[in-house]
């Protein structure tokens, strides 16, 4: 839909796959996004695809087979992705048409480029949750925020972004949970 209003177009032509994660380029021409089988008995198989917005057309990103939830750098020049395990942090270098490995450590999510696109702050979860950065080009993760009393919530039952001066931002739980005893009675 236009940002002044008007009739809503279909950008991507009818897939069978599951489509999530669309991320816009920092010109607003492309999107990429991840396209994947879901399979509910094991891990789905999938890549990133970016979409011409004005043509349509639908090209994949070389070397992206199973990688998933795509970021474009604000520069335009890098996307980062996450392999199926969230394992390890890819970077896809558009220009050298290249992939590397930033972060190679288990629960890894929800990459998010710095407004210079020169860091990937990310959410680590289990034993040593915590926000991370790296550096673009890799090197040793910084700590930025240690979560382990932190009671993340959710859709998936958590999420993490940068705010325009990247401070990360996170949702949290601070409801209870309440457990009642009913009594019925038939009538």
């Amino acid at each position: 839909v236009p940002a002044e209003g008007g009739s809503s177009r279909r950008l991507l032509p009818e897939v069978d796959r599951a489509v999530s994660e669309p991320d816009w380029s920092a010109d607003g021409k492309e999107i990429v996004l991840s396209l994947s089988d879901w399979r509910p008995d094991g891990p789905s198989e999938g890549d990133l695809r970016i979409l011409d917005v004005a043509s349509g057309e639908v090209s994949t990103v070389p070397g992206s087979a199973g990688l998933f939830g795509p970021r474009w750098s604000p520069d335009g020049r890098k996307i980062a992705a996450l392999t199926p395990q969230s394992d390890a942090l890819r970077v896809y270098d558009i220009e050298k048409q290249q992939w590397s490995a930033v972060v190679t450590k288990d629960g890894i999510e929800f990459p998010s480029f710095s407004a210079d696109s020169q860091f990937i702050y990310y959410l680590l979860l289990g034993g040593d949750q915590a926000v991370y950065r790296v550096r673009v080009r890799g090197g040793e993760p910084e700590r930025v925020v240690d979560l382990n009393d932190w009671h993340m919530t959710g859709h998936f039952s958590f999420w993490m972004g940068l705010d325009p001066t990247d401070a990360p931002l996170l949702l949290r739980d601070i409801g209870t949970n309440d457990i009642y005893a009913l009594t019925l009675e038939e009538k």
